[in-house]
């Protein structure tokens, strides 16, 4: 009977870790940059970015949803706002993962949550698969919500003569501040500097 019990202990076993999934892999966005020019007629691709880290670059193009009201660099009408809205992906040009090229066409996507919020910026954490057969694999990245966009507008004149501006690009960035050592690597990192000055006093009185 107990024999009976361990075969099938082992048989579970081997049935659950088989269905198991991998660790989801995570990466960490360092600088991410966006570079936009006027959507000119509201309909093409009007917008690049990058995001990169070590071992890490991934770029593409695409556009900001519903901005025609003032970005498509033609004279903005009087009292139309400039509201940010979600950046959506045309294409990426360039992957790389934790050093491995990819292609861009068939070997990555971004599912839920996207790259992009709903405001222009950058949301906390993306998912996405990456690679195909054998090299297919969930991942995570992390990315920087610090950044922000810097728009440029010219003066311009409406089609009643109106005195207006009119947009002619804007840029964004946004980069992963350093991480603070928690209070035992702190501490580690303390006495260690407090040995060294140690030695360093000793030695010079020994030299004396």
């Amino acid at each position: 009977m107990t024999y009976l019990v361990l075969v099938l202990a082992t048989v579970l076993a081997i049935d659950v870790s088989s269905v198991r999934a991998d660790p989801i892999s995570t990466f960490r966005v360092m600088d991410a940059t966006m570079i936009m020019h006027p959507n000119i007629g509201g309909t093409g691709d009007h917008l690049t970015f990058a995001f990169t880290a070590p071992g890490m670059d991934i770029s593409g193009f695409g556009g900001m949803e519903n901005c025609f009201a003032w970005c498509t660099g033609d004279p903005i009408a009087p009292g139309v706002g400039i509201t940010l809205t979600r950046i959506v992906v045309s294409n990426y040009t360039r992957t790389v993962l934790g050093g491995v090229t990819y292609d861009p066409s068939t070997e990555f996507s971004v599912s839920s949550p996207f790259f992009f919020n709903d405001t222009g910026g950058l949301n906390p954490t993306a998912m996405g698969f990456v690679g195909s057969g054998p090299t297919f694999a969930e991942f995570r990245m992390t990315l920087p919500t610090n950044g922000s966009w810097n728009l440029n507008f010219a003066q311009a004149t409406d089609e009643n003569g109106n005195a207006t501006t009119r947009f002619v690009g804007g840029t964004f960035a946004a980069s992963a501040m350093a991480q603070t050592p928690d209070p035992g690597t702190l501490g580690l990192m303390l006495i260690g500097s407090a040995g060294l000055w140690i030695v360093g006093v000793r030695r010079k009185s020994e030299e004396r």
